[in-house]
């Protein structure tokens, strides 16, 4: 693939894509929209072709979304009220909603929860921009809208030639929500990634790319939000808003656009919270004038304060670790009572280990097992005979529901907002149990065959060792005991084993040693199966225990071999691995700090940075979260980021710690290489840019000089060809020196703009200072080399009308100036 190039059939299937979906119209308002005054009349006439869109414009014009105290009646009075560039905006919406969906009636990436999370982002960027660049609100709310034109027409395409590319599309529900390493994931399958992308579809329209539309490239880079101009931060910011309000399960990012808002804009949590109603209020308008209804999965939190959503999610984070299915009914029940007092309900969960869901009604606070059942709201509904069931889906599943006995009360739209957060809890909490105890119970590490089977002798799991002895690689689901016994080993199970699936006795058992002629009795398998009647997550199973009678005179060994082995990787690990018991005592060891054996890990430990709770025991129950501490060592401090497990049967923990040391030794190299000319050891042109554009706004900002040198070697290559080019480095790096001494820390940037030129960006100066400082700089020089090679030196200062590039063209001319008139001058431009 070649990077940074849109593949020709995709760029060709695009092209097509767009001259059908979007007709010449679409153009023409979009070429207004980016105009500083759009022309009415022009506009008027472009929006008269569709008779039912002016009828749309008028329809949101009339909402909620404006408040207007009059009933508008056409679009010239409407735009008198608001303004040609508001109706070109609303134009420009219902246009490419529309055209898009009819293009594309069958496309499933086209559905409600797409559109959604596209006009949230372009109201909450548009609300957002009020506040931080007023006057560009407009064209930002149309930016938003259009930044992932690329990913829904790449979505839906019905070109069989570039299927290849459209594997990134279905990899989650919601098609524009950036998961983890999309951007990646892009540039190697389309070779770019969808901002730029939909930057070049807009370049098709001859559609002028102004500063906004530019920063479609990093609407997804929150990372480093605050080092965009104010219109990209409002994009970037609405952006994650949406994912916030419709994707994040944890509404982490919910949390994360609050802090940024704080931090950025200093807004308060009042105000947060009349800023989040207010683009709801905008957000329903805008679809319902669209005609945008909700599905089956529906957004109850809007209008909810952050801090109720952010009570719920704490609450919560107890289902994620439930020990069990019916724990976590516990805690439901628990939860209903706290909240609104609620003591009677009808609760079904699905099982990770049986698959079945387990019904449970709640009386009086105390809960009780009803039956297992394939179906927990009809099960629930027919046992309780309740009226109203809140079902707990996620992508297309089913993982229960809870019914009440009453009509929801008016507390509903809480109860549908836990729920909602309840419902991606479970899922984690079910995941996360059908990974460990799901495997456990298979038991792959252990040299006996296990098997799982259901009530009627069905194998529901089967271990690796298991299919060794059936020699085969499929996990034989659905296929009867008896039938595999008979078709792989020849075996015939005999009455006595339909007497145990009929429960007439309560185990069973059989020995299989073939010692026929033919076969040599060394080499034949000779294994004795033994089953038994088991209960997992209250359901009924068989356990099938297959052992290989000629390998237990082995076993011993086998568990010798296995702590060796487990001791030599321990060993061999770089992580620092130890176990401590309930207060702190270490255990166990790996071999490099086995001195610490005995010890109390937190006397010979200290946390980095403050923690929220004393250093002690109190740790131990922080699973998952991880610490930087430091581990005292002969005198020496170790630091280490550690991770903390339960081993539960065994009363203690077990402590795994990584050697930040090198890891941040390595952080600040990258750094430095990423900010620093590796040569001259002045910053490189990329950190140059940034300093720039940060030193223009806080010169205007605070009304102080700021002042640009630009530096030219004369004579450089000449030097270079007679000395070599080692002592032609040792100038760059000498260069570099004199521009750092001459530099004032935080005031003065001094960088290497490329091969024998350099810059040093000056702030709060004056045209006098910048010239002595030129001076003193060329004086260091002089002295150094003697006029064998000499400096052509340009000077500006800032003026009212410069951009970042008008403003380094001049210090570049004025240094070309110089070296034109024989070089080794200073010259103002």
């Amino acid at each position: 693939m070649n990077k940074g190039k849109i593949p020709a059939k995709l760029k060709l299937s695009l092209k097509e894509a767009m001259s059908a979906t979007f007709p010449p119209a679409m153009s023409s308002l979009l070429q207004e929209a980016t105009s500083s005054e759009p022309d009415f009349n022009k506009l008027a006439q472009i929006i008269s072709y569709d008779p039912a869109l002016t009828t749309t414009i008028l329809t949101l014009i009339n909402s909620p979304y404006y408040g207007l105290q009059e009933k508008v009646h056409n679009l010239k009075r409407a735009a008198v009220i608001l303004g040609t560039k508001e109706i070109l905006k609303i134009a420009l919406s219902v246009t490419f909603q529309k055209n898009l969906s009819l293009k594309f009636q069958s496309c499933d990436v086209l559905k409600y929860r797409t559109w959604r999370q596209l006009v949230w982002a372009a109201v909450s960027s548009e609300v957002l921009a009020s506040l931080l660049c007023p006057e560009e609100a407009d064209i930002i709310y149309t930016a938003t809208l259009l930044k992932d034109l690329s990913l829904l027409l790449i979505c839906c395409l019905e070109d069989e030639e570039v299927d290849e590319f459209t594997q990134i599309c279905y990899d989650g529900d919601n098609l524009i929500s950036l998961k983890k390493d999309q951007i990646e994931r892009e540039r190697e399958l389309w070779g770019v990634s969808h901002p730029e992308i939909t930057l070049a579809l807009l370049k098709t329209w001859n559609f002028p790319l102004n500063e906004i539309f530019q920063g479609i490239k990093y609407h997804h880079d929150i990372d480093h939000v605050e080092s965009h101009i104010p219109s990209v931060q409002a994009m970037i910011l609405g952006t994650l808003w949406a994912e916030a309000e419709f994707e994040d399960s944890s509404t982490v990012a919910l949390f994360k656009i609050k802090e940024l808002l704080r931090l950025l804009l200093n807004i308060d949590d009042k105000k947060f919270y009349e800023l989040r109603t207010l683009i709801h209020t905008n957000f329903i308008s805008v679809c319902e004038t669209l005609g945008l209804k909700e599905e089956q999965e529906k957004v109850c939190f809007y209008t909810f304060p952050i801090e109720k959503i952010q009570n719920f999610y704490h609450l919560l984070q107890e289902v994620e670790t439930a020990k069990d299915v019916q724990e976590v009914a516990h805690l439901i029940s628990r939860h209903f009572f706290w909240l609104w007092g609620i003591k009677n309900f009808c609760l079904g969960l699905s099982s990770p280990i049986t698959g079945k869901r387990l019904a449970f009604e709640i009386n009086e606070g105390k809960i009780s097992i009803l039956q297992e059942t394939d179906c927990v709201p009809d099960s629930c509904s027919k046992i309780c005979s309740k009226k109203t069931c809140l079902k707990l889906k996620a992508n297309n599943k089913l993982f229960g529901c809870i019914c009440l006995s009453q009509p929801v009360s008016p507390d509903e739209k809480e109860l549908q907002l836990y729920t909602s957060l309840l419902t991606q809890k479970y899922k984690t909490f079910y995941f996360r149990y059908l990974e460990t105890k799901g495997k456990a119970l298979v038991l792959d590490l252990i040299p006996v065959g296990i098997m799982r089977l259901d009530k009627k002798g069905k194998i529901l799991q089967i271990n690796s060792f298991a299919k060794k002895i059936f020699q085969v690689k499929s996990e034989l689901r659905g296929l009867s005991f008896h039938n595999a016994m008979k078709n792989l080993l020849g075996l015939k199970l005999d009455e006595e084993w339909k007497s145990f699936l009929q429960k007439k006795i309560s185990s069973y058992s059989k020995l299989y040693c073939p010692l026929s002629p033919e076969k040599s009795i060394e080499n034949s398998p000779c294994f004795n199966f033994s089953a038994s009647w088991r209960i997992l997550e209250g359901t009924e199973q068989i356990l099938v225990i297959v052992q290989n009678i000629q390998e237990i005179t082995n076993l011993e060994n086998e568990i010798l071999y296995q702590q060796n082995f487990l001791k030599a990787l321990i060993s061999s690990m770089q992580d620092i691995v130890l176990t401590v018991d309930q207060d702190g005592r270490i255990i166990f060891t790996s071999p490099c700090i086995s001195h610490l054996k005995g010890k109390n890990f937190f006397k010979v430990s200290s946390p980095s940075s403050p923690i929220k709770f004393r250093w002690g025991r109190e740790i131990l129950k922080e699973q998952n979260v991880p610490f930087e501490i430091n581990l005292c060592l002969n005198g020496e401090s170790l630091s280490l980021e550690i991770l903390v497990s339960p081993l539960k049967e065994e009363a203690s923990y077990l402590v795994v710690g990584r050697d930040l040391t090198v890891i941040k030794r390595l952080e600040q190299k990258i750094r430095q290489q990423a900010a620093f000319d590796h040569l001259s050891k002045v910053y490189n042109r990329h950190q140059f840019a940034v300093f720039l554009g940060r030193e223009i706004k806080r010169a205007r900002r605070t009304q102080k000089g700021l002042g640009l040198i630009f530096f030219d070697l004369d004579k450089f290559k000449e030097y270079n060809d007679l000395h070599g080019h080692q002592q032609g480095d040792n100038i760059i790096r000498q260069f570099g020196q004199i521009l750092i001494k001459n530099s004032r820390q935080g005031l003065d940037f001094p960088c290497r703009y490329g091969g024998d030129e350099f810059v040093l960006l000056v702030s709060e100066v004056s045209k006098e200072a910048l010239d002595i400082i030129a001076k003193r700089i060329k004086n260091c020089f002089d002295r150094l080399y003697k006029k064998e090679v000499s400096l052509s030196i340009g000077l500006t200062t800032l003026r009212d009308n410069d951009t970042e590039e008008s403003f380094i063209s001049r210090a570049d001319n004025a240094a070309y100036k110089a070296k034109r008139m024989g070089g080794d001058k200073i010259v103002w431009e």
